[in-house]
């Protein structure tokens, strides 16, 4: 398994691990942000990545928090969206990393549960029935 930071070569894989990405203006320029402000890691198994995630530096109250996270389906439970936010929580820039998902996202609650995160909140209204729930990480010292 290899995780690196991504490159603007890169965004071709990257719309290949996320077909939102391709059609989503917001979410292409998330991406393409976090490329050129090296907080966009990629992941993978062989050659071709199958994971992503950005990093949007100090954009929630002035923390960084975890904008996008992606494995391909594929892919999932092999432990690249672990090594991503690794990475991310290295190469984070305060002493706490923020995420969010919505409530029913299971597998994505159990991820962030096993790697330390803490429930910090909810906000209501953004999916109707199915609130987005905040997370918070505290790094045990920064880069961790």
């Amino acid at each position: 398994m290899w995780v690196r930071l991504a490159r603007s070569s890169d965004i071709d894989g990257i719309v290949g691990i996320d077909a939102e990405a391709g059609g989503d203006a917001y979410r292409r320029e998330l991406i393409l942000q976090g490329i050129t402000e090296d907080s966009c890691w990629i992941a993978g198994r062989d050659e071709a990545p199958e994971g992503y995630l950005v990093l949007s530096r100090r954009h929630f109250y002035g923390r960084d928090f975890v904008s996008l996270v992606e494995v391909k389906e594929s892919a999932r439970r092999g432990g690249l969206a672990s090594a991503l936010f690794q990475a991310a929580e290295t190469g984070a820039t305060t002493p706490q990393v923020f995420t969010s998902t919505n409530r029913s996202n299971g597998p994505m609650r159990a991820l962030l549960e096993a790697r330390g995160y803490q429930e910090a909140g909810a906000i209501d209204h953004l999916d109707p029935g199915d609130p987005e729930i905040v997370f918070v990480r505290y790094l045990t010292r920064l880069g961790v």
